[in-house]
């Protein structure tokens, strides 16, 4: 392992690490849960970066693990767009479900209050066809004279 420098590389917002906090992040990363099991690594075909072992990372030197960590850092930013851009979307994609299923509620209760509109009419139809005569007039109540 090589001897702590005094390089300095760049942290995700922007400040400078020294070398020895570098290495302490790394440490960190190797000893996170992702790396206790190496099958839960995924390799991408496109960032052939991403399929290092830790104990492949153990034998870099520093320049090589400052060069991943900030590769690494370009494919988070990258990542992060797409997962933004993606969950913008799928937001728009929900209010747009929202919206048609509102539409289709109001639609349907429209069409509700017609259908029953027609049915109390023709209620009101046939009770007032009761006491008209087969012949379709009103009977004529016989007037006394």
């Amino acid at each position: 392992m090589e001897t702590p420098s005094t390089e300095c590389s760049p942290d995700s917002d922007g400040s400078l690490l020294d070398s020895s906090d570098t290495l302490d992040k790394g440490k960190e990363v190797l000893q996170s849960p992702l790396y206790e099991d190496t099958s839960n690594f995924v390799i991408l075909d496109s960032h052939p970066i991403v399929s290092f072992l830790p104990s492949e990372l153990k034998t870099l030197s520093l320049s090589q693990l400052n060069e991943l960590y900030l590769e690494l850092e370009v494919l988070i930013r990258e990542f992060s767009e797409t997962l933004i851009a993606e969950l913008a979307l799928r937001d728009e994609l929900e209010y747009e479900k929202e919206l048609k299923n509102t539409f289709i509620s109001l639609l349907l209760a429209v069409q509700n209050k017609r259908r029953q509109y027609h049915v109390e009419r023709k209620r009101s139809n046939r009770g007032s066809n009761a006491l008209r005569t087969p012949n379709g007039l009103d009977p004529k109540v016989p007037r006394s004279s």
